[in-house]
């Protein structure tokens, strides 16, 4: 259901408090905000309640463009409890605001992974995995589940990890994360085989490194791996620096530290 804004405190910040408001800023002179309207306005009849639909007037209601910092129209915002929780700009295509919607609604397990987040950064892993869990019990699909879990059994219990993994690739923005963190599942799972040829010690010690998380060293011996014998085993120590790249994230120190060695090993 979509309507015209007649009360903005009590049509979205209230009405928010209960259930989550989209609000569409849009002009009638607006050509992308009439071929976003009769879309987002078919998502909503669809939403059956779980979402409302608001329309703002910018023409009619500069004030509210002006308290929202609405800089270009259409532009989509997203009420939860009287905040704005999401948003984006433009005549965005149906799947493309159906994935919006999926990302940004609230539910139960979105609150849960972010419980499982707080836990993380509160030095609680243990916590945060039984709380991933609880969340693939009732929902098994659950690329994100799958993927924060696998990065907290990763190095205890690769083989969970990895068939986790399988799962958050079925994500097609957790794909490429997933297959360079599955890679290092792989080489951390108990029995898994070397084989011989020039690289081998070095790669070998690198590898006891990443088994005790030191990822300095098991940086240093991967890269060099790469520098001289960048073929050994399908070229899985570059794999593996990758691998340690995604665990960490682009912002980590070591990361920042050893991404320019490393591509200046690959060249």
């Amino acid at each position: 259901m979509a309507f015209e804004v007649q009360n903005f405190a009590q049509d979205v910040l209230e009405a928010s408090q209960q259930t989550p408001v989209v609000v569409d800023f849009w002009a009638p002179w607006c050509g992308p905000c009439q071929f976003l309207g009769p879309v987002i306005e078919k998502l909503a009849r669809e939403a059956d309640g779980q979402w409302q639909l608001v329309k703002v007037n910018s023409d009619e209601h500069p004030e509210l463009s002006a308290q929202y910092r609405v800089q270009g129209i259409p532009a989509v915002k997203m009420f939860v409890e009287g905040r704005v929780a999401a948003e984006f700009t433009g005549a965005l295509p149906e799947p493309a605001i159906r994935r919006w919607l999926a990302q940004h609604l609230p539910s139960a397990s979105r609150k849960a992974l972010q419980m499982a987040q707080q836990l993380i950064q509160a030095g609680q892993p243990e916590a945060a995995a039984q709380q991933l869990a609880q969340v693939l019990a009732q929902e098994p699909q659950n690329a994100q589940a799958a993927m924060a879990l696998a990065r907290l059994r990763l190095f205890d219990q690769p083989a969970q990890a990895a068939e986790l993994l399988r799962l958050a690739e079925r994500d097609g923005e957790l794909l490429q994360t997933a297959e360079q963190l599955a890679h290092l599942a792989h080489l951390l799972a108990p029995g898994a085989g070397l084989p011989a040829g020039p690289g081998q010690a070095t790669f070998q010690a690198g590898l006891a490194a990443l088994a005790t998380r030191d990822f300095g060293a098991a940086l240093e011996a991967f890269i060099q791996v790469v520098a001289t014998h960048r073929a050994y085993h399908e070229k899985a120590a570059e794999k593996a620096c990758l691998g340690i790249f995604a665990y960490l994230g682009e912002g980590h120190e070591i990361t920042k530290q050893y991404r320019r060695r490393f591509g200046m090993a690959l060249y």
